[in-house]
């Protein structure tokens, strides 16, 4: 039994909807699933009614419920009072923490975060800047941010903290799709031009893409998302971005990628600097990882 389990249970007996649990959790369906299926293999017991439209604590999981509250809180607790000794590091003076956005698009789950962050530690600002592809790695390096939210990828030089999954999808216009179509198979679309951001070929998402599409012919570089949607919705083109970089499309579908592979899942996390990076980065990672323990 650990913490991440308690914390699903707990959600999940809040909202009586294990999507919407995973929603508050930044995490998916399926993983909070397996989490409440470890831990009733743990416990010999089952905690929850799965009914169609919701789910019920059974008699187990009402005896559990005061107990996974008293725990979770008495860690939370413990974690805060850690992480606030670095804040009075800071001797009641204000701190900035520069922040590079994921795909320069402001995620509800992480506009929540920082909302939660700021509240919790009001002499630390956030600021925010806009990034695509892995734009925020190269600023995090010269010191331009403090903090980059990107695809996780290994590096030397970086340690990450993990949030979410997302995926990579293809944006068509709509009038070029079959109003049932759900995915698209990449070799269909071999003489279709496609539309990119500004990136480096050496980062991650660019060789992501690579590896799928390899090197397109008829491709067409624009300076900012608007554009490529822009030019997405009167042209028979495409664009391969990850699912949570978009949303709220007008005449643009997205689609699934048929047979998703590592290529196309991944996981998006927060990057600092491991060897040089400043008390509010630290403060930050531990909030961080207690509100996604």
């Amino acid at each position: 039994m650990n913490q991440r389990e308690l914390r699903c249970f707990l959600q999940v007996a809040k909202t009586q909807n294990f999507t919407i649990a995973a929603q508050q959790l930044f995490m998916t369906q399926p993983a909070v699933s397996a989490q409440i299926t470890n831990l009733e293999r743990e416990l010999g017991v089952s905690l929850f009614q799965r009914g169609y439209h919701e789910v019920k604590l059974t008699y187990a999981g009402e005896v559990l419920l005061p107990t996974a509250k008293k725990v979770i809180t008495g860690f939370d607790q413990m974690t805060l009072a850690v992480t606030s000794l670095k804040q009075d590091q800071y001797d009641g003076q204000p701190a900035t923490l520069r922040m590079g956005l994921y795909f320069a698009t402001p995620l509800n789950a992480i506009l929540d975060l920082i909302h939660l962050f700021t509240v919790q530690y009001p002499s630390i600002q956030v600021m925010t800047d806009a990034y695509y592809g892995g734009a925020a790695l190269t600023a995090l390096r010269h010191h331009e941010i403090d903090v980059a939210l990107g695809l996780v990828t290994p590096k030397p030089d970086v340690t990450w903290v993990p949030i979410m999954e997302d995926e990579l999808v293809v944006l068509r216009s709509e009038d070029y799709v079959a109003a049932t179509q759900t995915s698209i198979d990449l070799a269909t679309l071999k003489e279709k031009m496609l539309i990119n951001l500004p990136s480096s070929p050496h980062d991650d998402f660019s060789q992501r893409q690579a590896t799928l599409l390899g090197q397109p012919t008829n491709q067409l570089t624009v300076h900012s998302m608007a554009a490529a949607l822009m030019n997405l919705t009167c042209a028979d083109a495409y664009m391969v971005v990850p699912r949570r970089a978009v949303s709220e499309l007008q005449h643009i579908r997205a689609l699934r990628i048929a047979a998703p592979t590592k290529v196309t899942q991944f996981k998006i996390g927060f990057a600092y600097l491991t060897a040089e990076h400043a008390i509010a980065t630290d403060v930050f990672v531990q909030f961080t990882k207690l509100v996604n323990a």
